[in-house]
């Protein structure tokens, strides 16, 4: 019994080791299957037949790999095998032209190439190629007269010669990348010049290859070091900026900023406006006004290679107009004022500096009329009094909306205040009704 048993553990023992090496066989044989797949994969910065491709510029050699690519073309005056840049070996002067059928720069191009071809037979050869399908292609070239061949679905010489735009061409001169430039370029003259001077030379055409219309232009002007005119940005609030509002002048251009600052702050502060000389009936304004913290604060930017405060006031303005839906006005509005006048049956008493922080009167009235932010309900005071001494005066935030201490503070002066109504010059904050007028959109 006990040898029947030790048969029948053996025996699944080989069995289980059997089982193993099957298991280790079928994964070794799906790796290679997949590692075969990979290799025959064309990567995106490969050719058609998959290798990696080194993109060239103006002073390489062509290599091999681009000498013998096979190339679909149409409008050939023959069939034959595939079309091999080789085939141009022999001409000393060789002009890739990159193109497309919806490119009128590309198509003039193109046009201006095929009647130089023949007066350059013998030592030109002009090979345009699209990365659009053969018949598409071919259909244009037969309608437009062309003669010259193209190739189709390209899209893969671009790893060769990386663009942008088009038309894009490339000069090759016994072999070598002496240009590449744009369409307009390709002249009677400049081809002549090519042929007989090998020092000739031509504007290279520089794409930025990482620009996208999904990013911010300013990041590539920066990078580019080109002259930017006006370059604005706006965003919600942001923690961990302060509230910053400032205008500084910094290489050669003025940077305007405002971090975390209400709309209204904006206006005012960019006029140079008294909050309470402002009246606010824009609805939007009104209702990013009553929004608590963070939420009714926004950052703004202007980098501007005008410095003049006349330019940049207008375009901040034009800005926060366009951002917030205002429109501004200036009108004539009778208002009601505290006016500070003299005390009758009292004589104004000079100074009185005998106690607290002495200050010059009329700069007390400032501080009465300032505000950091815009309120419906601020009052606007108005010295008639004619007082030029010093005071020492309670805290003015304690006196803005407490007529009765105010008076109290002013008496020993021989000053009152008292509510009366002037015509004041008064900005306005309303609403653009231009944005309700629908646009002729085609």
């Amino acid at each position: 019994m006990m040898k029947k048993l030790k048969l029948q553990s053996n025996s699944s023992a080989l069995l289980y080791i059997q089982l193993l090496k099957i298991t280790v066989l079928v994964i070794l044989y799906f790796l290679v299957y997949m590692f075969s797949l990979s290799a025959q994969t064309p990567r995106k910065n490969s050719g058609a037949d998959g290798q990696l491709i080194k993109p060239l510029k103006v002073g390489d050699s062509i290599p091999k790999s681009l000498w013998d690519l096979p190339i679909d073309i149409v409008n050939a005056p023959s069939k034959s095998d595939p079309f091999k840049l080789n085939q141009f070996r022999d001409k000393k002067l060789i002009i890739i032209d990159f193109w497309a059928t919806w490119c009128s720069p590309c198509i003039k191009s193109i046009q201006k190439l095929d009647s130089l071809q023949p007066i350059f037979k013998d030592e030109l050869a002009v090979f345009a190629t699209s990365y659009e399908d053969r018949d598409r292609v071919n259909a244009f070239l037969k309608k437009q007269g062309i003669k010259l061949f193209s190739g189709t679905k390209t899209e893969y010489l671009k790893q060769y010669f990386p663009h942008k735009m088009i038309p894009h061409q490339v000069w090759i001169k016994n072999g070598k990348i002496i240009a590449i430039t744009e369409g307009s370029n390709a002249t009677g003259e400049n081809i002549q010049r090519a042929l007989k001077d090998d020092s000739f030379k031509l504007v290279t055409k520089n794409d930025r290859l990482d620009f996208s219309t999904s990013r911010y232009l300013a990041d590539f002007i920066d990078t580019a070091k080109v002259n930017s005119f006006a370059v604005s940005t706006f965003s919600s609030g942001q923690k961990g900026l302060g509230s910053i509002i400032s205008q500084v002048i910094s290489q050669n251009k003025i940077f305007v900023n405002y971090t975390n600052a209400d709309p209204i702050s904006m206006f005012m502060r960019t006029l140079k406006q008294p909050n309470n000389k402002t009246i606010v009936i824009n609805k939007k304004l009104l209702e990013i006004d009553k929004l608590p913290g963070m939420e009714a604060m926004f950052c703004y930017q202007l980098i501007s290679k005008d410095t003049t405060r006349s330019f940049w006031v207008r375009r901040v303005l034009n800005d926060l107009s366009l951002q917030f839906n205002v429109k501004m006005e200036r009108k004539l509005v009778v208002k009601d004022c505290i006016i500070i006048g003299k005390l009758k049956g009292s004589n104004i008493k000079e100074s009185i500096t005998n106690s607290g922080h002495p200050q010059d009167f009329q700069d007390f009235v400032k501080l009465l009329n300032f505000s950091v932010r815009w309120k419906v309900d601020q009052p606007l005071f108005i010295d008639e009094s004619g007082f030029t001494g010093k005071v020492s005066l309670p805290y003015y935030k304690d006196l803005q909306f407490n007529l009765d201490k105010l008076n109290q503070a002013l008496r020993p002066y021989g000053l009152t205040a008292s509510k009366k109504k002037r015509k004041i010059d008064m900005l306005i904050l309303a609403d653009n009704n231009i944005a309700e007028i629908k646009p002729n959109i085609r």
